[in-house]
């Protein structure tokens, strides 16, 4: 699930409203989320730490975030599509699952992303707050029940 935060996390940069008109690649305008970032999970009464490092990649048409934890290793991949103009996020986690995530472009503040693979029962909201620190909120309907997570990601200096 921290996987999940990632994506969205990697999503934010400018300001929420309706989309916007786009002159560039929006993930080339992420320029402050490559680095080391240090984030603390909450979830179903439990609580974690995790290292988030993201990189640009293929001439920073993509956005890269690698998470580590005690719990394993995920890589979370996150493009953009022009012609449809939304975010396109995928998750590939330790367990070997992969998630895909989509988001509509309102904005690089606050991006709000519907899983579309393996199913539609995911959604993750990200929320940048500074250049130095982002939160997520994940949610999930199961058979067992409502699923949550919150992230708070702080950059190292």
């Amino acid at each position: 699930m921290k996987r999940m935060s990632l994506l969205l996390a990697l999503v934010a940069l400018l300001g929420a409203g309706t989309a916007p008109t786009r002159t560039a690649n929006p993930i080339a305008l992420m320029n402050y989320l490559p680095g080391t970032w240090t984030c603390s999970t909450t979830f179903g009464g439990g609580a974690l730490t995790y290292q988030a490092r993201y990189a640009y990649d293929q001439n920073q048409t993509w956005l890269t975030a690698i998470d580590t934890s005690k719990m394993g290793t995920d890589r979370l991949m996150i493009s953009y599509d022009k012609a449809k103009h939304r975010f396109r996020a995928l998750v590939a986690d330790s367990g070997g699952g992969i998630t895909v995530f989509e988001a509509p472009d309102t904005g690089l503040a606050h991006i709000v992303y519907k899983s579309v693979f393996p199913d539609a029962t995911m959604q993750e909201t990200f929320d940048r707050i500074s250049d130095m620190h982002y939160t997520t909120h994940f949610r999930q309907h199961t058979d067992k029940g409502l699923v949550t997570v919150t992230d708070d990601c702080r950059k190292k200096a």
